[in-house]
């Protein structure tokens, strides 16, 4: 429904759907209103929350508080991931009113900060991009499987490549990632002297 609102509405500028459970469908959604909506200015979609069965109860937790308290958890159904990443990214490549996207606490990976690279590539509205705390499984450090759902070194080398053309991006946050030593160099040093906030 806000969706379908948006391919009309003229005036709203910010919309928080912080703490929801958006989803790849809801993303996609959005995402296509974005192709046709010029007015929405801050779009922010962080913090998703998902549920699990403990004990044969029911509760819904954040992803950090399911890591607190558990430990671990399963794949994040109802975090946004690489679909709609990839659809809010090609919404990007025509959208010129957008300033703001936040995508903090959702599973966008390296394949969705390569689509969100190639939007910034021709994108020239953007200019904040928040993809701190991408989920990952499992949680713990040093466990063999490693962060797949975090943004990596790929991912980092992406997004270094589009600062070096896109000029408008003075805010990027990929706190608490696995970018590396050389993703992270990468960024810094594409991001060079332009001011604004960087976070790796």
């Amino acid at each position: 429904a806000l969706a379908a609102a948006l391919h009309v509405n003229s005036s709203l500028q910010t919309l928080g759907l912080g703490d929801t459970q958006v989803e790849d469908a809801g993303a996609t959604a959005l995402a296509a209103a974005l192709h046709v909506n010029d007015s929405l200015r801050e779009l922010i979609l962080s913090g998703h929350a998902v549920h699990v069965t403990y004990s044969n109860n029911e509760f819904t937790f954040s992803n950090n508080e399911l890591i607190n308290r558990f430990g671990r958890t399963d794949m994040p159904s109802q975090t946004i991931t690489l679909a709609g990443v990839k659809a809010l990214a090609a919404a990007l490549h025509c959208n010129s009113s957008l300033q703001t996207l936040n995508l903090d606490d959702n599973s966008v990976e390296d394949a969705g900060a390569t689509a969100l690279a190639a939007a910034l590539h021709v994108n020239s509205s953007l200019q904040t991009l928040s993809l701190e705390k991408q989920y990952y499984w499992p949680p713990r450090p040093g466990l063999s499987q490693g962060p797949k759902f975090q943004v990596r070194a790929a991912g980092a080398n992406a997004l270094a490549t589009a600062l070096k053309v896109n000029t408008s991006l003075m805010t990027l946050n990929l706190g608490y990632n696995t970018l590396g030593s050389a993703g992270t160099k990468a960024v810094r040093d594409a991001w060079g002297g332009r001011g604004g906030y960087l976070h790796v």
